[in-house]
């Protein structure tokens, strides 16, 4: 046996190892990335569902409360917009943000979800529920 002979295997063993690490922590972070994706969706749910419960009862602060909220849950207000207004029915739509956290933390990533929320007419009356319209996604922007 060869001087090239004499400890191919731990060679081996750690390159191997390196790579089961490497494949680790790629799964760590995606894991995390996804995460942070479902926490801006309930937060911009959230945001939504407090917006339209004050403009049914007729404040106009819909957006200001929605971004209270979306703060709590640690998102970032990008947008709101409301439609009708008290006896009428009602329909808030919000865009809540927040920079993803974790391993790939460093990578100018948003996580960004639009919700809806609003009255659905019954007979009788109206009633307010919340429909998530599911356009979460990934964006690049800084932090």
């Amino acid at each position: 046996m060869g001087e090239w002979g004499k400890g191919g295997g731990v060679v081996w063993g750690v390159g191997v190892m390196g790579v089961v690490w490497g494949v680790a922590v790629v799964g760590v972070g995606v894991g995390g990335v996804r995460a942070e994706r479902k926490g801006v969706e309930m937060a911009a749910d959230l945001a939504a569902l407090a917006a339209a419960g004050r403009v049914v009862r007729g404040y106009e602060d819909g957006c200001l409360v929605a971004g209270r909220v979306a703060g709590w849950n640690g998102g970032v207000l990008d947008g709101c917009r409301t439609w009708g207004g008290p006896g009428e029915g009602v329909v808030v739509e919000v865009a809540v943000s927040r920079r993803v956290r974790g391993v790939f933390g460093a990578l100018p990533l948003r996580a960004r979800a639009v919700s809806r929320a609003g009255t659905i007419p019954v007979d009788g009356g109206m009633w307010t529920g919340a429909v998530a319209a599911g356009d979460g996604g990934f964006c690049r922007g800084s932090a």
